[in-house]
């Protein structure tokens, strides 16, 4: 089943419909095979449970998804058509149809360059995870270093449009060559996230593939003792005690107000409207 809402309107996706069945093995010859293994370090670090694969493409991560409830979600419908996921949703990272708190754990690789917003698509990661869920990140970038930097450049300048002319695609390809130079270094570029950044590592020659696992804060329960004139608070980054992969219940958690002021009874921010 595939699955389409209003305002899932494809943003960057339309750049690799026209060559959905031949995205992923493209993919695997310009990584030498490794862009599974670059998949797979990151998706060992993240809960297990329903997981949504943001930008799910044809599908090439579900056989490392094993025990976990997979939501394939791209804004392609030509990519999803190849993606065996029994749950397939047409949608884009910056507007997510899904509930509250719907999902243990996201996955997003090699997706944050094509995205319009990081920022927008952090925030709704953070809306449907369950506290304590995991966000692990995979993409491709330039190195670290000046000159290879500035050699990666040259390369993929020459490479890229190559390999894409090989299987017609030579102006997406050109594309993605472009993309590289899009987004500062990982710490840099999730700094402001509203989730936790747990971790981050590079791979692949040159350490042109980065990986960062985050995770959102958990909530504890209220003891009767705090429960008295408490003030919510809404953020509780490394707070977690023992498995970070338990779910926590969903309950408020306060501290004391300071001294002379009133606690604040506000209800936590709803969503309305929004599907399943």
């Amino acid at each position: 089943m595939v699955r389409r809402f209003e305002g899932s309107g494809v943003s960057n996706g339309d750049v690799f419909s026209d060559i959905a069945g031949r995205y992923d093995r493209l993919n695997a010859i310009l990584s030498l095979g490794r862009d599974q293994a670059w998949r797979k370090r990151a998706v060992e670090q993240l809960p297990r449970g329903r997981v949504l694969d943001l930008g799910a493409g044809t599908g090439a991560a579900n056989e490392i998804f094993a025990g976990s409830e997979v939501v394939a979600l791209d804004p392609s419908p030509q990519m999803l058509a190849l993606n065996d996921a029994d749950d397939r949703v047409v949608g884009v990272g910056e507007g997510l149809p899904f509930k509250d708190g719907a999902f243990d754990a996201v996955l997003s690789a090699y997706v944050f360059r094509n995205l319009e917003s990081v920022e927008a698509t952090l925030a709704e990661i953070h809306r449907v995870l369950r506290p304590g869920g995991r966000l692990g990140v995979v993409d491709l970038a330039r190195p670290e270093a000046g000159w290879q930097r500035s050699l990666h450049r040259l390369g993929t300048s020459i490479l890229l449009p190559i390999a894409g002319a090989s299987i017609g695609a030579r102006e997406e390809y050109r594309y993605l060559h472009q993309t590289l130079d899009k987004h500062p270094p990982p710490e840099e570029l999730l700094a402001s996230s509203p989730l936790h950044l747990v971790d981050t590592w590079r791979m692949g020659p040159m350490g042109f593939v980065w990986g960062a696992i985050l995770e959102k804060e958990q909530k504890f329960p209220v003891t009767s003792d705090q429960q008295a004139g408490g003030t919510k608070l809404g953020l509780g980054f490394g707070l977690g005690t023992g498995n970070p992969y338990n779910r926590a219940p969903a309950v408020e958690w306060r501290v004391p107000a300071p001294p002379g002021t009133v606690g604040s009874n506000r209800a936590p921010l709803q969503h309305p409207g929004r599907p399943a």
